[in-house]
């Protein structure tokens, strides 16, 4: 397995970086995508602010702590809109269907999602 290639015209995901580098972060909203040694992808998900969120995760207890003790490497994609953030972290979800995630389903469709990510 490897570090997900997340690219389109409009988006391109930051990263990796290695968890406890996670200052490197933006303070802006996106998703997360965090691997293990093996770059095994284990977790997706959104913050409104990414360092934050990635801080709570290394100075914390938090749920997913049977996550983060095999957490190595994080790459993240800033998105500010929190609709498509949250459209998003379902589409990567449900197509790479990392163990850690639920599958998800979003109802919500908007023109503007379907011609930016289909």
């Amino acid at each position: 397995m490897q570090i997900i290639k997340i690219e389109d015209d409009n988006i391109e995901a930051e990263g990796p970086i290695l968890l406890k580098d996670y200052e490197k972060a933006p303070k802006e909203g996106g998703l997360y995508f965090l691997y293990s040694s093996q770059l095994e992808l284990l977790y997706i998900g959104r913050a409104r602010n990414i360092k934050n969120r990635l801080s709570e995760y290394c100075n914390s207890g938090s749920h997913l702590d049977d996550v983060i003790h095999n957490v190595v490497m994080v790459q993240y994609l800033a998105v500010e809109d929190p609709v498509e953030r949250d459209m998003l972290e379902t589409y990567y979800i449900n197509i790479h269907k990392p163990p850690f995630n639920r599958s998800k389903l979003f109802t919500y469709k908007t023109s503007r999602f379907d011609k930016k990510y289909r």
